[in-house]
């Protein structure tokens, strides 16, 4: 009898979507919080590998979040999202 060979990548449960958030005008940063993801998979074993973790601060523009889960026969399932920090009107325009 063969072995049973795992090709199935993890099974991610939670995945954010892309997330947009506005900082005060006196502001360039924010900390930004999120639920995280998770996976599973039928060997049991998943490790995650992230490259933001909730609660971090991001700086104004477009930032991609991804964490890639990696079963024991590295099989790989990623999740990705962007978090927009909108910095809205970072001058004061009194003088107009």
């Amino acid at each position: 009898m063969f072995p049973t060979v795992d090709t199935s990548p993890p099974k991610i449960a939670i995945c954010p979507t892309d997330l947009h958030i506005a900082v005060e005008s006196d502001s360039v940063q924010k900390s930004v919080s999120w639920i995280a993801p998770t996976a599973f998979d039928q060997s049991g074993e998943v490790t995650t590998i992230s490259t933001h973790s909730p609660g971090q601060y991001f700086s104004v523009g477009t930032t991609n979040v991804i964490y890639t889960f990696t079963d024991g026969s590295n099989n790989k399932a990623i999740c990705n999202f962007t978090v927009n920090i909108d910095a809205g009107n970072l001058f004061n325009h009194k003088d107009r």
